[in-house]
């Protein structure tokens, strides 16, 4: 009989049993009588991590390649979240540990920027630790299918500074160390091309990079994140993670970020 925390968790997450069970063992046993919405943030985080790895592995064999990410020209991964380059404190980078997974496995380091990225609104589901992206109603008709599309998030709110800010994570000359950090970035948030719907979806965007102007500070909290002067310096495509399917009243229940920083506002 599955506990509570399994059930929920396949509630919550949609996976199998079996992964669910898997997810609810890597926990404390005085946890299982609770639901994912109870948990820690960490705790959940956790959960999360266990069922994409195992489905990731379940579906080695369909899994996005090396060459296909190649083939295409994006070449950035566009980060808001647990996955945003600045998320430890201390410069260790996300949460996830890809970069220090892709600096270990190839060598290569993380070349990352601060960018903004318009056509998209950000919440947080708020028995949850992590956010979550959904496109403004613009760019949803612009998106004719999540794996294929360019979004371009670099109109429209640009000017106002609003839309959603994040790290753009690219590895520059080498392209084996950022299709493997696509790849990890992929099982991370449960998605597998031509799979169907799964908690998140997949687009190109285009975002625009922002540097400070004040003198004597780079890139950095201190500035994009914390509102101070940018500029707009050039727009590039990547890759970005999302969220669809949810209803007005599932929205309004979320938490939302107006200035489209979770940082900050998680942070704050």
């Amino acid at each position: 009989m599955p506990s509570i925390l399994a059930r929920s968790i396949v509630e919550s997450l949609g996976c199998d049993e079996e992964s669910a069970e898997a997810a609810a063992a890597s926990l404390p046993a005085a946890t299982h009588d609770t639901t994912v919405a109870e948990l820690d943030g960490d705790a959940q985080l956790t959960v999360i991590g266990v069922v994409s790895a195992r489905a990731s592995s379940a579906q080695a064999a369909e899994a996005e390649t090396e060459a296909s990410i190649r083939a295409r020209p994006a070449r950035g991964i566009f980060s808001y979240g647990t996955l945003r380059a600045d998320f430890d404190r201390e410069g260790r980078g996300d949460r996830w540990g890809v970069i220090r997974a892709i600096r270990a496995e190839f060598g290569a380091e993380c070349k990352w920027r601060y960018a903004r990225a318009g056509g998209f609104a950000l919440y947080q589901d708020k028995q949850l630790d992590y956010p979550f992206c959904c496109q403004m109603p613009a760019a949803a008709a612009a998106a004719t299918a999540a794996t294929a599309a360019t979004v371009d998030a670099s109109s429209g709110s640009m000017d106002e500074g609003k839309g959603v800010l994040g790290t753009l994570l690219t590895w520059p000359g080498n392209d084996s160390a950022f299709a493997s950090a696509l790849q990890r970035c992929n099982a991370i948030e449960g998605f597998r091309p031509g799979a169907g719907k799964g908690l998140y979806q997949r687009a190109v965007v285009r975002v625009v990079l922002l540097q400070q102007r004040e003198e004597g500070k780079e890139d950095g909290v201190e500035g994009a994140a914390a509102g101070g002067e940018v500029m707009e310096e050039e727009v590039m495509e990547a890759y970005m993670y999302y969220q669809d399917g949810k209803s007005p009243e599932e929205l309004a229940a979320a938490k939302a970020f107006q200035g489209g920083d979770w940082l900050a506002g998680r942070r704050g």
